[in-house]
């Protein structure tokens, strides 16, 4: 295995985003949608595709230029984790892909059969959600997800839900210094956007009991964001 190849996929496991358990993320969306939950489990993201320009060391001319960082003039789209070889003078959009493997035991206001065993009324979460980020500035990035929530469980067949997630993400101690250290942690803020809605058939619960429409509801989250490391 390459080491780019080892870091695209130590990217999964060190990218992983710390949730505030009371107001981001899945957990807090549906704690407050008043459905099944409070939801608990983990959620990964890799970046691993990059438009920008590229930034490489020289190799050719005189002695004293070999191995200065070049910048190439023009833009375009190549595979980097967190892209590394990107020039950080130019603006570039990051593309990645976030998965979140979710579970909730409490069915919270659903109504169910009271011959149903409690189970059974468990509802599980998986979501898929392809990112892009752009950035000007080492400190800020602008972007959103869309993508489509899966919900399973032993009482109705898989549901899906279009997701829609724009957010902005801030690099606070980045604000000071390039280091690339100081680009690990990160606050991001988002909204969750699921146009369609829910209803109580949709978890297998009494038809009729519990409905939502579509919802918009803002989350933050602090990122560990370790891939930063790679980059210059």
């Amino acid at each position: 295995m390459t080491r780019r190849s080892l870091g695209l996929a130590l990217a999964f496991v060190l990218s992983a985003g710390l949730c505030n358990a009371d107001a981001q993320g899945w957990r807090g969306w549906l704690d407050r949608l008043s459905g099944p939950g409070p939801f608990d489990g983990v959620g990964v993201s890799a970046e691993f595709l990059c438009y920008g320009k590229k930034e490489l060391r020289a190799t050719g001319g005189q002695p004293e230029a070999q191995g200065a960082l070049v910048t190439t003039s023009g833009y375009e789209p190549f595979f980097d984790v967190n892209c590394s070889r990107a020039a950080r003078s130019a603006w570039r959009v990051v593309i990645g892909v976030e998965l979140g493997w979710y579970d909730a035991d409490d069915p919270g206001d659903l109504e169910f059969d009271a011959d149903y065993p409690a189970d059974t009324t468990r509802v599980k979460l998986f979501t898929f959600l392809p990112t892009a980020d752009f950035v000007r500035v080492r400190w800020l990035e602008f972007g959103t997800g869309v993508g489509v929530a899966w919900f399973r469980g032993d009482l109705f067949d898989t549901t899906a839900r279009f997701l829609i997630e724009p957010r902005v993400t801030v690099k606070p101690i980045a604000v000071f210094t390039n280091a690339k250290w100081a680009r690990i942690v990160q606050f991001r803020g988002r909204l969750s956007i699921l146009p369609s809605g829910f209803d109580a058939s949709d978890f297998g619960a009494v038809p009729g009991s519990w409905s939502e429409g579509g919802e918009v509801l803002p989350g933050w989250q602090i990122v560990f964001d370790f891939t930063e490391l790679i980059g210059r």
